[in-house]
């Protein structure tokens, strides 16, 4: 099944149970003023994230894109830190040495 495809029938479903969702609990869809460029963005970069995942799982031996997918909060963390001038804390410094540590140790049994 192509890549488009999957995303596809993954969204409608989420739009199906989150339409239901939303209908039970009358929770109005009209956003405030000013947050179109912020919702608009995560549309996009969400569906360009979506979309590479999926074709990470076709192209990549599986191992490695379930472990790229199961690294994006670590990603988020350092990314946060580095563009948004967050402040990570010990803990999560750690989690992300141990996230690092156990990346290279999965790509190095690989070879």
């Amino acid at each position: 099944m192509p890549t488009a495809e999957k995303a596809f029938f993954r969204n409608i479903v989420a739009l199906v149970v989150v339409g239901v969702l939303l209908a039970v609990k009358r929770v109005p869809l009209k956003p405030e003023k000013g947050s179109w460029p912020f919702i608009t963005g995560r549309a996009v970069f969400g569906t360009i994230g979506m979309l590479l995942n999926f074709y990470a799982v076709d192209h990549l031996v599986l191992a490695d894109a379930n472990m790229l997918n199961k690294l994006s909060p670590f990603f988020a963390i350092i990314f946060s830190v580095l563009l948004l001038r967050e402040k990570a804390n010990r803990r999560a410094d750690r989690r992300c040495a141990d996230g690092s540590a156990g990346q290279r140790a999965h790509h190095q049994a690989g070879l």
